[in-house]
């Protein structure tokens, strides 16, 4: 129906399939498509978002073969057009200092 704001949710997840243990942390960051607009409820908290950036930082690491689940929540434009495809994507990077 035109005019209505909807939600939904984009699910990033997290896998180390390295051969080591993450103690250093990472970040995920991933930028929102237009016609969305982030919303903090329904989000996984600890987002830092500049715009339709939306970064989480995690500063404990991540064991070899574990995963964390970040969920991200938007509501679209009420101008957004029935119909319309949305494009996302996620990036996802560390800095190694365990010696590896």
């Amino acid at each position: 129906m035109p005019g209505l704001r909807r939600g939904f949710d984009y699910t990033l997840i997290v896998t180390n399939n390295g051969t080591f243990d993450n103690v250093s942390g990472f970040t995920v960051t991933d930028v929102l498509p237009a016609g969305t607009t982030f919303q903090s409820s329904g989000s996984t908290p600890g987002a830092s978002v500049n715009g339709q950036t939306i970064t989480y930082t995690n500063n404990t690491g991540l064991n070899n073969g574990g995963t964390q689940t970040f969920t991200i929540h938007v509501t679209t434009s009420s101008s957004l057009a029935d119909g319309s495809v949305l494009h996302d994507s996620a990036t996802g990077g560390h800095e190694r200092n365990d010696g590896q």
